[in-house]
């Protein structure tokens, strides 16, 4: 009753949000009655809001009216209000205009000045008082603080809920613009033209609408025929997708570009993932692409390749993140795997990324495995198969078929994972590059063929598990010495490394001299080129400073000499260094060698293989005549001069791999090269005809010359430029 009620026994609560959902002493501020006023005979009690400034114009704040009596206290229901909605009523945006002019232009200055007041203290600036906002009002739902009506821009999201007590059967939401809307979930509206009214009609049955059959194009899918209710958009027979029918011209579709080997699913990320759209189509050598659409390529789906008998030659491109279970299974006739894959994101844990390879290569010799130089890390379990790594292969035809992993020059990988190769029955010997320090539990857990592996010395433990029944390992080569080796923590069930034979790096008082050069850094040469290892590591410090050159004739005449590690701090190899070491085979050269001298690796007739890193600028005059074994050979990109008789008398070399650097190739550069068949030039066609090409280079009008076109990735899958055999020790 009205007498119950006196100014002093009533208050108002205010809350800034809906958070605390309006309980009483949840409250941000509260307010007592300032009095009252009559409005056609009856009382209206007045409550001042102090506790807005001018940057809050454009905030809602929510209230609750209370009343003590007798004891016991009373609430309002709450209802909300703002300094926007009031400015927007007397405008007559949103009710009925002041008939003031002066109010009005007042009302438009307080307006800007909340505005100026939000961009100034950086506050709610994503709602500024000044915006243009449009009233919401609903029937039968609420907004999403739970109200009927609010003000929203543009840039705004209003969320409309029906209300639950309505008994749902055929309905829709009906705007004052003409337009309907499904309610079957909560209704969003993101554009905002008008002030707009919403409220629910509800039906008793469904108004059945036949959708039409749509016939397919090619740059358009088209539809079976469907049915719909007109009312509440309801789908009583959903329309079920016909593919596009293509006309493909050279892999592409000539019409809508689409591709005829690959199918790409957008991903939530913007990327794609790629699958085979007809697994009997895929050519010999499948090229993963990295874009599509100018959207990268991120990962190869589940079971994407499976079963593709047509595929000998594969390359996974640097952007790929994430390969799914079996993707590659049973690609039985594949043969080598150029792996680019900068940082692959397969876990252990992850039970969807597991045989990848399963079964892949059976009917060949094994897979050849290159790793690109900017992989950073194999992913667990990238090329194991099983679920798990306790099961054990019967002989070498079981499990992945990796033959051979080699590194190329260069590498940056650091990390080999959890059980990346288990169960890789066929591999028999493996060199980790310099830049791995980890090596996971069970890396390479039933590799029962494996005899060797080569261990730079970064890496400091072996966890359980890596190499669990490897019992064909007789030799491990140590980039370290001795002592660094007996530091190294191992784990369980590694018997076979604890049993092999080890072979260090050798001391540098023991095989090396010394000289300091003028930069306090050292040359090295060795003591006694008839005491020396078969295998020889260069070590990159002494006495705590760099050793950063091979000196003249270091190693000359070195016939113990079979494999030779050189690391990255070595900038510069002298003449004559290595000439004459005949039963050289291997070499691993790391970043960071510029120069090499003049004869530095003549006569050295048993060398087969090797890289050199593109920080080479210089190879020096007959550096590798006689080299009667040499097959191929990649010139560093840093080169421009080929010197004179680089080559002379390399009878085995088939093929060689020139940069677009390249200016002037010297006399008798390629001289007896008798078997050279392939120039691989990377660059183009008239770039090669401007290059002097001196006496002695006959063989270079017969040969046959490739230029440009993807010359690193044909030289990488097709050839044994790169690498020849096992790249590491001669055992």
């Amino acid at each position: 009753a009205d007498e119950a009620i006196t100014e002093s026994n009533i208050g108002m609560l205010y809350w800034k949000d809906t958070a605390d959902g309006f309980v009483p002493g949840t409250e941000d501020f509260s307010s007592e009655t300032t009095g009252y006023t009559e409005i056609s005979g009856e009382k209206y009690y007045v409550f001042k809001y102090t506790n807005m400034v001018a940057k809050q114009l454009a905030d809602y704040v929510y209230s609750v009216a209370y009343l003590e009596y007798e004891g016991e206290t009373y609430y309002s229901a709450p209802v909300k209000f703002s300094a926007l909605e009031y400015c927007y009523s007397k405008l007559g945006k949103t009710g009925v205009a002041s008939t003031n002019a002066d109010f009005r232009n007042l009302l438009t200055a307080t307006l800007e000045q909340g505005a100026a007041a939000q961009k100034y203290f950086k506050y709610n600036t994503d709602r500024l008082a000044n915006d243009e906002y449009y009233l919401i009002e609903v029937v039968d739902g609420v907004l999403e603080d739970g109200f009927t009506k609010g003000l929203y821009h543009s840039g705004e999201t209003a969320t409309l809920t029906v209300s639950e007590e309505i008994d749902l059967i055929c309905a829709s939401w009906q705007t004052s613009l003409g337009k309907s809307y499904s309610i079957e979930e909560p209704l969003i509206i993101t554009k905002f033209l008008a002030n707009e009214f919403f409220r629910v009609v509800n039906y008793s049955k469904h108004t059945e609408v036949i959708d039409e059959k749509k016939e397919s194009t090619c740059t358009d899918t088209g539809l079976t025929e469907g049915i719909h209710c007109s009312v509440c958009d309801t789908v009583i027979k959903a329309q079920e997708i016909i593919p596009l029918a293509h006309n493909y011209n050279n892999q592409i579709c000539s019409i809508c570009g689409e591709h005829e080997y690959f199918i790409f699913t957008i991903l939530e990320n913007g990327t794609y993932s790629i699958k085979a759209r007809d697994i009997n189509k895929i050519p010999e050598t499948l090229i993963i692409p990295s874009t599509f659409n100018n959207r990268d390529v991120t990962e190869i789906s589940n079971q994407a390749f499976a079963y593709c008998k047509t595929v000998k030659r594969l390359l996974i491109p640097s952007g790929i993140k994430k390969i799914y279970a079996k993707a590659f299974m049973e690609c039985i006739n594949l043969g080598q795997i150029v792996y680019q894959a900068v940082e692959c994101t397969n876990k252990y844990e992850d039970t969807d990324t597991k045989n990848i390879f399963l079964g892949a290569g059976r009917a060949t010799n094994g897979i050849r495995l290159v790793i690109d130089s900017g992989v950073k890390r194999i992913p667990a379990y990238l090329f194991a198969v099983e679920e798990g790594i306790n099961g054990i292969p019967n002989n070498e035809n079981e499990g992945t078929i990796i033959a051979s992993v080699e590194f190329i020059e260069g590498s940056v990988c650091e990390e080999i994972g959890f059980g990346a190769f288990s169960n890789c029955s066929k591999l028999k010997s493996i060199v980790l590059p310099e830049s791995v320090t980890l090596v996971d539990i069970g890396a390479f857990n039933n590799c029962i063929s494996l005899t060797s592996i080569t261990i730079p010395s970064g890496v400091t433990s072996f966890p359980h598990l890596v190499f669990n029944n490897c019992y064909a390992l007789t030799d491990v080569y140590f980039g370290g010495t001795k002592n660094q080796w007996q530091e190294i923590s191992i784990g369980a069930w590694n018997d076979p490394l604890l049993n092999a034979k080890k072979h260090y790096a050798p001391t540098e008082e023991e095989y090396f001299d010394f000289t300091m050069l003028d930069d306090g850094t050292y040359s090295i040469t060795a003591k006694d080129v008839n005491n020396m290892p078969d295998e020889v590591i260069i070590p990159s410090t002494y006495n705590d400073s760099l050793v950063t050159e091979i000196g003249a004739n270091a190693f000359n005449s070195c016939y113990d000499l079979t494999s030779l590690i050189i690391p990255a701090t070595i900038t510069k190899i002298g003449d004559y260094a290595f000439s004459g070491c005949c039963n050289l085979r291997y070499i691993l050269v790391n970043d960071g060698l510029t120069n090499i001298g003049y004869s530095a690796f003549s006569y050295c007739s048993a060398l087969n293989g090797i890289t050199l890193p593109d920080t080479v600028v210089n190879i020096g005059g007959e550096a590798f005549i006689f080299c009667t074994s040499l097959a191929a050979f990649r010139i560093p990109k840093g080169v421009s001069n080929i010197s004179y008789g680089l080559f002379n008398y390399c009878s085995a070399l088939t093929s060689v791999l020139i940069p677009e650097k390249v200016s002037n190739i010297a006399t008798n550069a390629f001289n007896s090269c008798t078997s050279l068949s392939n120039v691989y030039f990377n660059g183009a066609e008239w770039q090669w005809e401007t290059i002097t090409v001196y006496g002695g280079n006959d063989i270079l009008s017969t040969v046959s010359i490739t230029y440009n076109e993807k010359t690193i990735i044909h030289y990488l899958i097709n050839h044994n430029a790169h690498f020849n055999g096992n790249s590491g020790f001669c055992r």
